[in-house]
């Protein structure tokens, strides 16, 4: 018993121990910001090819609402090679990364919004917002820069969701 609580104690100093995230360096924050412009750029653009480059070789990609899982860079690329070409040509992914942090050295979480836009035709009309997600991701720096290495995207109710639900 008294090994048992040595060893509980012990596990208990290494919990407290594990230091919290961090804020984000000026230049990490841009990094980030700039991986997710180009997240959009290759979706908006259709580039499946581009959009896989953004995550790691064994990235982690979920959408967790669906229970669809891509396990790896070359299972995003195939998914999105089949998925670009059914897009409207109108629409627009759009993501806000509400706040980043510091994990380890070369390692960054993001917690972010995703918007899919209708855009208009005419000039100065707003653009629709069809559907909106919440996203999480975790992202490491590799030789050639940063990608995402896990992405969890969680479908967040629409207004006509809500007011289905009275």
């Amino acid at each position: 018993m008294r090994i048992l609580g040595c060893a509980l104690a012990a596990l208990a100093v290494n919990f407290i121990s594990i230091a919290p995230a961090q804020a984000v360096e000026p230049a990490d924050s841009a990094a980030v910001k700039a991986l997710w412009s180009s997240l959009d750029w290759a979706w908006n653009a259709r580039d499946a090819e581009k959009f896989s480059r953004i995550f790691t070789e064994d990235v982690s990609f979920e959408f967790v609402d669906r229970g669809q899982a891509l396990d790896s860079r070359t299972a995003v690329l195939e998914h999105f090679t089949e998925r670009f070409p059914g897009f409207a040509p109108e629409l627009r992914h759009r993501t806000n990364i509400r706040q980043t942090l510091s994990i380890a050295p070369d390692v960054f979480g993001a917690d972010g919004i995703v918007e899919i836009q209708r855009m208009a035709t005419d000039a100065g009309v707003v653009p629709v917002v069809l559907r909106t997600f919440a996203v999480f991701a975790v992202m490491a720096r590799e030789a050639d820069g940063l990608r995402i290495r896990t992405l969890r995207i969680y479908a967040l109710p629409t207004p006509d969701d809500v007011a289905a639900q009275g």
